[in-house]
């Protein structure tokens, strides 16, 4: 296994994670808590529905996250959610990896993204 992504999964680990699948190059980590379903009804009965309210927000916003960690050729590991980390944004023009936080002209050709569009590969 790569030292990078030992390193980052220990990191996660460290502030909470748990793995959850893990291959040479990449691994899921897992971190809060699964909301108690179980646990809002009753309250939602007890306070006659208005905790209804909270136990729809905490489903929305809390629960478990999962991270996909991935280390590339160059040995870059790269944190996203499941599904989004199997492709990433290149350059229509040049080809090279875009930042996530891209303008609206690459940094290494100089290309504007309206005449050369971002592609996503593999």
């Amino acid at each position: 296994m790569n030292d990078n992504l030992s390193r980052a999964i220990a990191a996660e680990i460290a502030a909470g994670g748990r793995i959850e699948s893990q291959t040479e190059t990449s691994a899921v980590v897992v971190t809060g808590q699964k909301v108690n379903h179980v646990l809002h009804l009753l309250i939602s009965l007890f306070t006659v529905g208005l905790w209804v309210i909270v136990w729809i927000v905490m489903a929305s916003k809390g629960g478990e996250r999962r991270t996909l960690l991935t280390v590339d050729e160059n040995g870059e590991v790269r944190r996203s959610a499941p599904g989004f980390a199997t492709q990433r944004s290149v350059c229509g023009k040049c080809g090279k990896p875009l930042s996530p936080m891209w303008k609206a002209k690459c940094n290494h050709c100089g290309g504007y993204f309206s005449q050369y569009p971002p592609v996503l590969r593999n």
